[in-house]
């Protein structure tokens, strides 16, 4: 028995002693600029100063690199070895102070200047063959072009390797061995190296796409482009930058090192850092067939010359980060599977210059080829294409913020994807998208006013997915399209200000199989549509309707006319469709009491409804939103109704992730408006100690409550004088609310102390 206890006991302690025995060989290795690469790097005393030192290293699972807090590092990190589950190997920082910076920056300090404003680095910078970013007075400056502004046309093509313009003479320049950046269509703007120039004929390899004559282009990557302030040529024979200036140049950088991190290995994490200068890319993995389990999180990468993170493989993480002016994609993922995320992340500025990335490119993520990625809670801002295109299975999109999109390509949206026969479906849920350019049709045939933009865009054929609890306002042509898709749960989305809030554009049988039901279609001004229901197929038998069960919606346009003709006239679906062989369209109320009406001709749509009330002014109608987690409470200046119906009056809340359209309740009982302020005066505004509030004609007490924007009261009082004081000595600087309430009545007032 003795023997049994002993042989146990001895058994726990060795499962004991393995379970710890890869902490006890694991090391962590310091980085300082202050340090040397000749002391060991074990302790913060004895830190390395080099990124190459660490090179050297053969890591093991658990061993840490640690870069000083405050320190810039020139260089890059590439781990080829493997962590496992238990004991990854991490990067990150220690110390105090801002984020450790790893930079592949060069700033030219020694310029000779050429002929003509031209300065010339005077010394070689860079060893590679090419550059992708360039800092000036901190500005990302892209390099020199002819023309400098819009762009140049070919009116015809051979296959996808030749063009003929008018605007370029072999004769005058020719300009074989520089770049033409070239739009292909609508989505695409192509980079090649030209291989011949004869008269008006360009040639080069094969683009990616077929070409559409009248679409432009124009020409980069000689010297010959260097003709206005900062722009710049970089020669790799020579490894020098020119640069076109009135003036020495005093403040230029160069990036000089492809990639700053490589995570070649599994099971490494990356964190609290900060990158900046990639050639190429921050973050990049393709160059690992095998690598899986990566984490990127807290770091801030910014002025990456092509993406900021780029990863494929299984079980990503990419959380937290702020991803800033990547000349090509914010955020690259690729392959992942089940348990990869890309959250919380901030990023702005993705691909807004052509001529660096080729293809569908410029996009804030960019992920393809999935099988249960998640997408969640990350901010975009200003994406030159889409702000977040996908193409998976099993993926979701949710809760983020887009803003800004299709600057330099248009065909796209806020949020984009492109997939088919899934096995389990594609969700995209709560996200907010808005604002999109109206200059992204430059350089093709487009010669009307708008973009080709879209919220939200399924594009052809896609099948499988729920689009619900979405928010797209100021979408430029569409809130959200879908083309000739099938099997679409679309449910509680809200669409508002755009040329058309919602369209189908049915090309084939694959359009079956949706509902569409709870949403919200509003258009804020008389032009535009709420819904279009667009078909080239023969409807005579088969008419678009029957894409779809339709039901329980709201449409509304409240401005229209509603004086002259009944409120609900002109609130309803366009349909567009071929009947017997003649094309048809036909715009038809939702309300069966009209002639032609949608509920009548498509017997959907029974228990949908429309405006609450009219507006006579476009000022009375806004929508609000949560683009955040937490619930959002709004000051309202006035009583107001919601596109559904509700009221409300001084204060109301939205959830995380959620907007509403609200009108000014012309209807309100007992409730101050704007045409009361005349006898309601509160002065000096701004105000740094008392308060004045003038109340004409008052024959009862008010309440005059001061908020914060929080929602919070911080002064309370009662003021039974035409005119009266409040001491504001109290309060911080900043913005409040005054809320004068009497009875049901009430009005609220922004004031400013200081």
């Amino acid at each position: 028995m003795k023997l049994f206890n002993y042989s146990v006991i001895k058994g726990v302690l060795l499962i004991i002693a393995l379970s710890f025995s890869t902490y006890a060989f694991s090391t962590v290795y310091y980085i300082s600029n202050t340090g040397n690469d000749a002391n060991s790097g074990l302790t913060k005393q004895e830190a390395w100063q080099t990124l190459d030192k660490v090179n050297e290293l053969s890591l093991q699972p658990g061993d840490k690199i640690l870069l000083k807090r405050g320190d810039t590092f020139y260089g890059s990190i590439i781990i080829n070895q493997e962590g496992n589950q238990e004991n990854p190997i991490v990067v990150g920082a220690y110390g105090d102070g801002d984020k450790p910076l790893i930079t592949g920056f060069k700033k030219i300090e020694s310029w000779t200047s050429l002929d003509g404003n031209l300065w010339e680095s005077t010394d070689s910078i860079s060893s590679l063959s090419s550059c992708n970013m360039v800092l000036i007075d901190g500005e990302n400056t892209p390099m020199g072009r002819i023309p400098n502004t819009d762009y140049l046309t070919y009116y015809a093509h051979s296959e996808k390797n030749q063009i003929s313009t008018y605007s370029l003479s072999s004769s005058v320049n020719n300009w074989t061995g520089a770049d033409i950046v070239i739009r292909t269509n609508h989505y695409v703007w192509d980079r090649r190296v030209i291989t011949s120039h004869v008269g008006g004929t360009l040639g080069f390899e094969n683009l990616m796409y077929q070409l559409n004559d009248g679409f432009g282009f124009f020409i980069q990557n000689d010297i010959r482009t260097v003709n206005v302030q900062n722009e710049w040529y970089y020669n790799p024979e020579t490894g020098k930058i020119t640069v076109f200036s009135a003036s020495e140049p005093s403040d230029l950088k160069m990036t000089t090192i492809d990639y700053l991190i490589v995570p070649n290995g599994s099971y490494i994490v990356i964190e609290d850092l900060a990158l900046s200068g990639a050639n190429d890319c921050g973050i990049y993995n393709y160059l690992s067939n095998t690598a899986h389990h990566i984490t990127v999180k807290n770091c801030d990468i910014n002025y990456s010359g092509k993406n900021g993170i780029s990863l494929r493989k299984y079980f990503l993480i990419i959380e937290n980060n702020k991803v800033y002016n990547s000349n090509v994609n914010g955020i690259v993922v690729k392959n992942c599977k089940y348990g990869s995320f890309v959250r919380g992340n901030d990023i702005q500025n993705s691909g807004l210059f052509p001529g660096i990335g080729d293809g569908a490119e410029f996009c804030g993520i960019r992920a393809g080829n999935h099988n249960g990625l998640t997408v969640e809670n990350n901010t975009i801002i200003n994406s030159g294409y889409c702000g977040i295109t996908f193409r998976g299975d099993s993926m979701t999109v949710k809760n983020n913020y887009i803003e800004g999109f299709c600057f330099i390509t248009d065909d796209g949206g806020g949020i984009y994807t492109h997939s088919k026969n899934l096995k389990y479906g594609n969700k995209i849920i709560g996200n907010i998208v808005t604002g999109t350019s109206n200059n992204a049709n430059k350089g093709t045939n487009n010669t009307l006013e708008y973009s080709w933009t879209n919220g939200i865009y399924l594009d052809q054929s896609s099948t499988d997915y729920e689009v619900a609890y979405n928010t797209a306002f100021e979408c430029g042509e569409k809130g959200v399209f879908w083309g000739n898709s099938g099997r679409i749960n679309f449910h509680h989305n809200t669409l508002y200000n755009s040329s058309v809030q919602f369209q189908i554009s049915r090309g084939g049988e694959e359009c079956k199989d949706n509902t569409i039901k709870h949403n919200i279609f509003c258009a804020k001004t008389t032009d535009q549509k709420m819904v279009k229901y667009h078909s080239p197929m023969e409807a005579a038998g088969n008419p678009i309707y029957n894409a779809a069960e339709i039901d329980s919606n709201i449409y509304a346009r409240p401005i229209d006319d509603y004086a002259a003709r009944p409120l609900g006239y002109n609130e309803g679906i366009l349909t567009s469709q071929r009947i017997n062989g003649n094309p048809e369209n036909i715009f038809r109320p939702l309300s069966a009491s009209y002639a032609y009406s949608w509920q009548s001709y498509s017997n959907k749509d029974q228990n949908s409804k429309m405006s609450p009330q009219g507006i006579d002014n476009l000022s009375d109608i806004s929508i609000l939103i949560n683009p955040s987690d937490s619930v959002l409470t709004v000051n309202l200046e006035y009583p107001v109704i919601d596109i559904e119906g509700e009221k409300f009056s001084g204060t109301l809340q939205l959830d995380p992730y959620t907007s509403k359209i609200i009108l000014k309740d012309y209807n309100a009982t007992g409730v101050l408006n704007l045409n009361d302020l005349k006898d309601v005066k509160i002065f000096p505004n701004p105000c740094s100690g008392k308060l004045s509030i003038q109340l004409s004609n008052l024959k009862e007490s008010v309440s005059v409550d001061i908020y914060d924007l929080t929602g919070k009261k911080i002064i309370s009082q009662l003021i039974n004088n035409q005119l009266d004081e409040m001491n504001l000595d109290g309060l911080d600087n900043g913005v409040y609310i005054v809320r004068i309430n009497q009875g049901e009545k009430i009005l609220s007032l922004k004031l400013i102390k200081t």
